[in-house]
């Protein structure tokens, strides 16, 4: 069996920038370029002491020929996991070494090859799935008794393997597959048979026609966990104090609040030797009952089931994950970002007379690396974010948390029979320790209005009587829906709030967000007052930084006002404070466009159908060249991806120039 031992792996943290990188210009010493691995690297170089990960110092940590890899160089969140270990890789079979082999080169081809969406090593998530899929195929081999490679080299074994495979499989196999196709057979060290691509793409369209999109939570839903979220905060809030004395207490002494059934002298997460048994210990001076009553807790131990100590900090666990799905629906943020949030992550928005709020973490989604970001929301955000800070605050004295994360896992309590995680985060979900919600018949109507392709009353996951299984992704794509159809946020800022990288993207994402039943702000009017509020507030702020605080030339009737008005102070700040009011009151917006942007708030029939070239003699056209730029990009990318023989590419050929010579007569007219 491979060598599985790593120099300074206990000692090595995500703070170490070592030598191995994604570009050759980050290895540290010219050497290392043909000892260490680096994005867009020859495979053909591949060998056991090729380097993965150095420490700081230089050292090496985790090689090739290691069979447990610690990539925490590439952990760019606390939701990512750098451990992976090919130890289960080791089947019974004539060809384990070599399949063990061949799969770890596999996987650094997939991690380090250049992609067209990114300039960077592929993020850890994405390859556990493609870990996963090599044990799938390790195990395959050893079934037949053959070698990995084999699956490559014959369409009938490839096909084999391709069917029993799940969806989710498929998917990464697909990805794999054309990362594989895209490299030299020398690179790789195995041929491919030729049957084998042209069926997977054939196999590409039909899962892409099949799959499914995360749903959105219907209204009626929807309106029951908010005010479920809202339930347990608000009991944890007004009787924080009391929970926190009650938990300093049964930390203090292990037989406060316990029976004899569950007190030992020994401390409950200490490990007894092997063959001894703890030994119990005399009657416990204050009962569970006794204890509860005199902190005051009676009416939640009774509302929330609590017979044991433990099920105060199960509620503390269920408080978390209320608040971290309250911070999706304020914020619209991924499950990652939010698990990035840490104290002190709200601030005040300079120059809206803090009236509004910025919610500050940290985003991998577009890098493929940690970036910081800022999110728009409301005081709604105060609550939640207030519950994660007072539950940190109890948990401090246990949990070893530097970077002060709110997202935090309860299990390091003494009072906790739970096992704790290493860094003390929360990771898993807790809504299944939430009453449920039973789906409805109307529950499914109104899934139907939204998307009415999708056969939801064959789907065994939304069956009427059934409950609902939130998801936190679920709570981004529901506020888009109602976002977009009720026209708060506009389809780009919309895109620019979800973070996405293309509108087409966001069309997914908001699919169906034109049905007419799915009317959130009559279930939830004080939500929908609050989204509206934010909307407002939003478009002012981007009509601000993108036209007034523009750093850029600006062109078009109103990019002209602006440019000859900007230079007097007086009318920049009075200019501020009436675009704010103006925001607030719906008289103003700002919407992207392929030329810049508009600053109209009423609909526009052109820009509702894409059509822009009557925006030249517009009075609300705030046109930018950097803008006009990136869209001539975009335009010349998609013609060069079409057929030249093709009716197609003659269209659009024409578009592209009939684009070029508008922006040329917008620039003109202001030269």
């Amino acid at each position: 069996m491979k060598d599985s031992t790593h120099p300074s792996q206990g000692t090595f943290t995500n703070t170490d920038k070592g030598a191995t990188g994604t570009y050759p210009s980050n290895l540290t010493e010219p050497a290392q370029l043909g000892t260490d691995l680096y994005c867009g690297m020859s495979f053909s170089t591949l060998g056991p002491d090729t380097v993965i990960v150095r420490s700081s110092l230089g050292e090496v940590v985790t090689q090739l020929k290691h069979d447990e890899w610690f990539l925490t160089q590439f952990s760019y969140g606390v939701a990512d996991n750098p451990h992976f270990s090919f130890l289960p890789f080791y089947k019974k079979c004539e060809y384990r070494v070599q399949n063990v082999e061949l799969c770890k080169k596999i996987f650094i081809i997939k991690m380090f090859s250049k992609s067209q969406h990114s300039t960077g090593p592929m993020r850890l998530a994405t390859m556990h799935g493609v870990r996963y899929l090599l044990l799938k195929m390790v195990e395959f081999g050893t079934e037949n008794n053959i070698k990995i490679e084999d699956i490559f080299s014959s369409y009938q074994r490839f096909i084999s393997f391709h069917t029993a495979c799940s969806d989710h499989l498929k998917k990464s196999l697909l990805t794999l597959l054309r990362t594989l196709h895209n490299i030299d057979v020398n690179e790789r060290g195995f041929p491919m048979d030729g049957q084998i691509f042209p069926f997977i793409q054939q196999d590409r369209k039909r899962y892409k026609a099949k799959s499914r999109q995360f749903p959105i939570i219907p209204s009626r839903i929807l309106l029951f966990k908010y005010e479920q979220y809202q339930s347990y905060l608000t009991d944890f809030l007004q009787f924080f104090p009391s929970i926190k004395l009650f938990l300093d207490c049964a930390a203090k002494d292990p037989s406060y609040a316990r029976g004899n059934s569950s007190y030992y002298r020994n401390n409950p997460k200490t490990s007894f030797a092997a063959g001894s048994k703890p030994e119990p210990a005399d009657s416990p001076k204050v009962n569970f009952e006794q204890a509860i009553c005199d902190h005051g807790l009676t009416m939640l131990a009774q509302k929330y089931n609590w017979d044991r100590a433990i099920g105060v900090l199960s509620f503390m666990t269920c408080v978390i994950h209320c608040a971290k799905n309250l911070i999706h629906m304020f914020t619209l943020m991924r499950d990652h970002e939010v698990k990035s949030l840490s104290t002190g992550c709200i601030t005040n928005v300079n120059g809206w007379n803090n009236e509004a709020l910025y919610v500050a973490g940290i985003t991998t989604k577009l890098y493929g690396t940690a970036k910081p970001k800022e999110w728009i929301t409301t005081s709604a955000v105060l609550k939640p974010v207030e519950a994660l800070e007072k539950i940190q605050e109890i948990m401090e004295p246990y949990n070893f948390n530097p970077e002060k994360y709110l997202i935090i896992s309860t299990a390091q309590h003494p009072v906790s029979n739970a096992r704790s995680s290493k860094d003390g985060l929360g990771r898993r979900s807790f809504e299944e320790f939430l009453p449920p919600i039973l789906i409805t018949d109307d529950d499914i109507r109104e899934l139907e209005a939204v998307d009415p392709l999708r056969n939801w009353r064959g789907d065994r996951s939304y069956k009427v009587g059934m409950p609902w299984r939130i998801t936190s992704h679920q709570f981004r794509r529901t506020m888009a829906v109602f976002c977009a159809q009720t026209g708060l946020i506009t389809l780009p800022s919309l895109k620019r709030l979800l973070g996405h990288l293309s509108k087409i993207m966001t069309l997914y994402y908001t699919k169906g967000c034109s049905a007419q039943n799915y009317h959130f702000s009559l279930v939830n009017p004080q939500l929908a007052k609050e989204l509206k509020a934010a909307a407002a507030e939003a478009n002012g702020a981007m009509f601000i930084r993108e036209a007034l605080h523009s750093a850029e030339k600006l062109y078009g009737m109103k990019g002209r006002t602006i440019m000859d008005a900007t230079s007097s102070n007086v009318w920049m700040e009075g200019s501020i404070k009436q675009t704010l009011d103006s925001a607030k009151r719906g008289l103003l917006a700002w919407t992207d466009s392929p030329l810049g942007g508009c600053g109209s708030a009423k609909p526009c029939t052109y820009r509702a159908h894409g059509n822009v070239f009557h925006c030249s003699g517009c009075r609300d056209l705030v046109g930018k060249k950097s803008v006009m730029d990136e869209t001539r990009q975009v335009m010349e990318y998609d013609l060069s991806q079409l057929d030249p023989s093709s009716i197609e590419f003659r269209a659009e050929k024409q578009n592209l120039e009939d684009f070029i010579g508008l922006c040329e007569t917008i620039i003109a007219k202001s030269a």
